[in-house]
């Protein structure tokens, strides 16, 4: 018979938190002046508002939903860059008992189609009532959305025309849905997760125990995009209940130029920043020494890495790459977290930096047994441990059965606690099939040690072959070590083969290259890096121009989406640049003057709604 702590790790209970709601939370912490949140331009302009400014909107908003015939409960998709509009629309919906479902802007113009096809699903599946966004989209979406009326998109301005402030918040309940934050869609279609207030107070609190935030102190930097949950609970909600100061740049930005996010660190002198696992990878990667000459890190204490697999060598290239400007190992802050517990369901402990875990590489692919070992590269795989759960919270591993595992045996991570979602919105079979006997079951391969957690990958995502269980992750690494292959632009699935009996492995990855010589040359290589790494060689290595596989909005990698168009032999589709013609044409030049315009500008519809507010006071 297993010990209970064998199976299960719980924290004892640490913290309590007055507020039950977000209305109550962000009411209270905007009695004084200590949070406040700067947005950056891409050009480098900064703009900062406290909380109790950001409120004063929010009535507005709330007022203009009010008079545009908006019932409590009723749902709006919220489609704006990270900006002020974006914070005072979202707490507008709170406000007035409305709710929000953020939903990323588009970003690839050859791939439009998609994203309205997306976002329709989004707006039947949440029965939407109206589209927040930029008068620049608003202008495509009116002739490409389906089911909405013209006058059901809006952008920040028309909701400033509209209607008297609400001049007092809703009396919000713990258990109602505060907001729908729909998946991204990395193992299938979009499902509305409902968070209740009561989730997200649990959430935040567990996140500010879990992260040891020093109240009124902490410095927030981040460049997230505030539509995924990591950044709109990370950055916004987190420094709520902190109290502290929350920088917020452009993504975008990021992406273009990663150097800025290190620089914008060092000048506002930031202490928790936080990212996915490619993040650090590209500012390894892209950022030269001698641009960083003048930087100082020393002050980052606690560098957040979740959002996707954690890899060892990134973390190791970046440190070598910036521990001569004060980067520390015990930086390093592991998580783990999925949109169905708010966002973080495991912390590490601040200061203390990564625990790796190496184990035996043949045990863990044969047996699920994570049995620790030294020894040559190909005999061992190294994991990092992603924390423990905060208060209130647990976590188990079990078998295929719903079993609960011992220590070091590999099964499906479920967790349970306050920030577990209520369900998938109008979904009950999804839910009560991802939800059983009260522990959401999160289709994620993981173990526990110590109490800590170990990641391994997506139980869907396994390439099972010749009785051994593959990785994906551990071969796009692999892979990714190969000159001109594009980093995170690179997919290994499986493919059932009958006549073999097995899965075929294959190998999707990115490359700017086109000679045929050189991705000859590069495919030979690719196989001996899988091979050196893992004893194993892809049976087939396809080799796709940029941008080619499919992401989700937070940029992993699609992998049974990538599969599915690989079987239907649309990767690449000959004719699509004739089909998207007339949105390039038409759309290309509207979209990217908006982005360029809000970025540059910080966001100049807020500017145009500060001029009306002004206006109607006089």
């Amino acid at each position: 018979m297993m010990s209970e702590n064998a199976t299960l790790h719980a924290v004892p209970e640490t913290r309590t938190l007055t507020p039950s709601t977000l209305l109550e939370l962000v009411e209270s912490r905007a009695a004084n002046d200590t949070c406040r949140f700067t947005v950056l331009s891409e050009s480098g302009a900064e703009e900062t508002r406290t909380l109790a400014t950001l409120l004063e909107g929010a009535g507005r908003v709330a007022g203009a939903f009010r008079a545009s015939g908006m019932e409590r409960g009723d749902r709006f998709l919220l489609i704006l860059p990270s900006s002020f509009d974006f914070l005072e629309t979202f707490l507008g919906g709170l406000w007035g008992g409305f709710v929000p479902v953020p939903m990323s802007p588009p970003t690839r113009l050859n791939r439009i189609g998609d994203y309205v096809e997306r976002m329709e699903r989004i707006v039947s599946d949440s029965g939407a009532r109206f589209i927040i966004t930029i008068h620049e989209l608003r202008s495509v979406l009116v002739h490409a959305t389906k089911g909405l009326e013209p006058g059901a998109i809006l952008t920040p301005i028309d909701l400033a025309r509209r209607g008297q402030p609400m001049l007092q918040p809703v009396d919000a309940q713990p258990e109602e849905t505060a907001f729908l934050q729909y998946t991204s869609g990395s193992t299938g279609g979009p499902k509305g997760v409902q968070l209740t207030h009561a989730n997200l107070i649990a959430n935040i609190a567990g996140g500010f125990e879990g992260l040891s935030i020093r109240s009124g102190e902490d410095i927030f930097v981040n460049w997230l995009p505030l539509f995924h949950d990591m950044g709109m609970i990370g950055c916004f909600l987190f420094p709520i209940q902190a109290n502290c100061h929350s920088i917020l740049m452009d993504p975008l930005t990021f992406l273009r130029h990663p150097i800025r996010w290190l620089e914008a660190i060092d000048h506002y002198r930031g202490t928790i920043s936080h990212a996915p696992n490619f993040a650090y990878q590209m500012c390894a990667s892209k950022i030269r020494p001698h641009q960083v000459d003048a930087l100082d890190l020393s002050c980052w204490k606690v560098a957040l890495i979740a959002a996707e697999p954690v890899l060892p060598e990134t973390m190791t290239h970046f440190e070598e790459a910036f521990a001569p400007i004060g980067f520390e190992p015990t930086t390093w802050f592991p998580a783990y977290g999925l949109a169905e517990m708010c966002v973080g369901a495991t912390y590490s402990d601040r200061g203390r930096g990564a625990i790796l875990d190496r184990v035996d590489r043949d045990l863990l692919e044969v047996k699920g047994i994570a049995r620790p070992r030294t020894g040559l590269r190909s005999q061992t795989t190294t994991l990092v441990g992603c924390g423990t759960p905060p208060s209130k919270h647990r976590i188990r591993i079990v078998d295929t059965d719903g079993n609960a595992l011992s220590e070091r045996k590999v099964g499906e991570v479920v967790l349970d606690g306050p920030s577990r979602m209520r369900g998938y919105f109008e979904q009950p079979e999804t839910t009560a099939n991802t939800i059983r006997d009260g522990w959401l079951h999160t289709g994620d391969l993981g173990y526990l040690a110590g109490g800590q957690l170990f990641i391994i990958g997506r139980a869907k995502d396994l390439i099972i072959r010749a009785g051994r269980n593959y990785y994906p992750q551990d071969i796009e690494v692999a892979a990714g070590r190969v000159e001109g292959v594009r980093p995170g632009g690179i997919a290994a699935v499986g493919i059932s083969n009958a006549e073999r009996g097995t899965e075929e492995m294959i190998l999707l990855a990115e490359t700017l290259t086109t000679d045929s010589d050189t991705l000859a040359s590069m495919k030979v290589s690719i196989r001996k890096s899988i091979s050196r790494a893992l004893d194993v060689t892809p049976d087939k290595i396809v080799l796709l121009p940029p941008r080619t596989l499919p992401k989700t909005s937070s940029g992993k990698i699609q992998r049974s989406e990538a599969k599915r168009r690989y079987l239907d032999q649309t990767l690449i589709v000959p004719g699509l640049q004739a089909r998207l013609k007339f949105w390039r044409i038409w759309l290309g030049g509207k979209l990217r003057l908006g982005w360029l315009r809000l970025r540059q500008n910080g966001s100049d519809d807020s500017a145009r709604r500060s001029n009306l507010q002004s206006e109607s006071t006089r």
